[in-house]
């Protein structure tokens, strides 16, 4: 019969499509538990932590050396930032 040999190679082809996938998958979800939970924001001369879902546009945020950058934006004095 001509459909039988093609019925285990599209099994097959479904079954390394979703392993793939599974991977992808878990990667992402390790990635994002590297992201900081919360941003150190100077906010009226004082130095504040707050949750990163509270970070606003404008907000000037202090990273300390060895510190992961919380979120994304410009650099307002770049001249600091050492890249390794």
């Amino acid at each position: 019969m001509p459909g039988m040999n093609s019925l285990p190679s599209f099994s097959l082809e479904r079954l390394l499509e979703a392993k793939a996938k599974g991977k992808t998958s878990m990667a992402i979800k390790r990635l994002m538990r590297l992201k900081p939970k919360t941003a150190r924001v100077i906010l009226d001369g004082k130095e504040i932590d707050i949750p990163i879902e509270a970070v606003m546009k404008g907000d000037l945020i202090l990273v300390r050396p060895g510190e992961k950058i919380p979120t994304d934006g410009m650099l307002n004095r770049p001249e600091y930032i050492k890249k390794g």
